[in-house]
């Protein structure tokens, strides 16, 4: 049944009961693995997610917004992308609200 539980010799009697275990033990429920905390299963699940932030340079995508900024910032963007154009983009206008505001010169 679970690959992490038969290694350590637990035997579940039923589906409810294997359920809960999964829910109780910080197992994932998509690949089975064990995790020591529930912070860490939670961190391990975001491999699991179809990644939805799509860079800004280029055409990689990723899970989380803070991945695709690391990618940025670590110069592996193969648009060339370094963290003073990351600094210029998040900079908004007070007065349109747009982020490149060339009318209002970012007030």
């Amino acid at each position: 049944m679970c690959d992490g539980c038969d290694d350590d010799g637990w035997w579940i009697p039923d589906s409810q009961a294997y359920k809960d275990h999964l829910r109780n033990d910080n197992v994932c429920t998509t690949c089975e693995r064990h995790f020591d905390s529930l912070n860490n299963l939670r961190h391990h699940k975001l491999v699991h997610l179809k990644p939805s932030v799509e860079c800004y340079g280029c055409t990689r995508s990723f899970t989380t917004y803070s991945g695709m900024i690391i990618h940025l910032e670590s110069g592996t963007c193969t648009s060339g992308i370094d963290i003073l154009d990351l600094n210029k983009s998040a900079a908004m206008c007070y007065c349109c609200k747009l982020r490149s505001c060339r009318k209002h010169e970012l007030c």
